[in-house]
């Protein structure tokens, strides 16, 4: 008879289920997906001290994936929780009518990594914001979130790393899709993301002497990072590390490299993180 599996081996064949069912969605979801490097330092080590450090990447790797999975998860729900009201309450969607302001800024409030909530209709217009309703003017059309969901019917979207030139901030579009009642496409419920906000998770993690962690979009821009790198952000850390170099069927990966933002060679173990 074969032993029952060890609650180790449960965990590997659960990471191995969720990596199948993720894999093959990156072709559509792939800005849904992160990927986390923990980096760890290579000076003066030996083999010995090598095969430490990767596991100390693993371990630390897996906690800084846990908490961007986390964020991202509660950013989900609420833009779903919106999304339903949104649709349930035709009244909410009159841009005159200061209830749904109420609740974008109600539920901001369980958002500690989002500085915005917004909607912007099926023509790119934008008709509620957590500010004041003065500023509801531009055209949202061109965005990228805007024409992804218009073009599909799929959950959390997230946009590559963009830059506020009035605030001189860096920002991510989280953003799910509205839709009418016969299922078209009616607009787009949108959290600007705090770029620094994010890299408040990983602050207290014990990366060593040196080390790093960065959060990457699926392409590879930077999105955050500590120690701070601010003149590399939203820009490809050099690597061309992205999210198919997982494609192989880890759930993650270990490398040693030199870093391309402050030329230090490390250890770092590169993670998907689901929204």
């Amino acid at each position: 008879m074969t032993p029952p599996p060890s609650s180790t081996q449960r965990a590997a064949q659960d990471r191995a289920r969720l990596l199948s069912l993720l894999i093959p969605g990156l072709a559509v979801l792939l800005v849904a997906v992160f990927s986390t490097v923990t980096w760890l330092s290579l000076a003066e080590t030996h083999e010995a001290g090598l095969r430490e450090a990767e596991s100390r990447a693993q371990v630390q790797a897996e906690l800084a994936e846990e908490r961007t999975a986390r964020s991202l998860q509660a950013v989900n729900l609420v833009l779903a929780g919106i999304g339903d009201l949104w649709a349930r309450e035709p009244a909410l969607r009159d841009r005159r009518n200061p209830q749904m302001q109420a609740l974008l800024r109600s539920k901001a409030a369980y958002l500690p990594v989002a500085r915005g909530l917004f909607i912007v209709d099926s023509r790119g217009a934008k008709t509620h914001d957590i500010e004041s309703a003065a500023i509801m003017s531009g055209d949202f059309s061109d965005r990228e979130y805007f024409n992804w969901h218009r073009n599909r019917t799929g959950g959390l979207y997230i946009g590559r790393p963009g830059f506020n030139t009035e605030s001189g901030e860096w920002f991510l579009a989280a953003s799910r899709r509205l839709s009418a009642a016969d299922g078209s496409f009616a607009g787009v419920v949108v959290a600007a993301l705090d770029a620094q906000a994010l890299q408040s998770l990983y602050r207290d993690l014990d990366t060593g002497r040196d080390g790093a962690v960065e959060l990457l979009h699926a392409n590879g821009e930077l999105i955050a990072r500590v120690p701070d790198a601010p003149k590399w952000l939203g820009m490809p850390t050099g690597n061309s590390i992205t999210l198919k170099d997982l494609k192989a069927g880890a759930p993650s990966r270990t490398l040693r490299a030199a870093s391309p933002v402050d030329g230090v060679s490390r250890i770092y173990n590169l993670r998907p993180v689901s929204g």
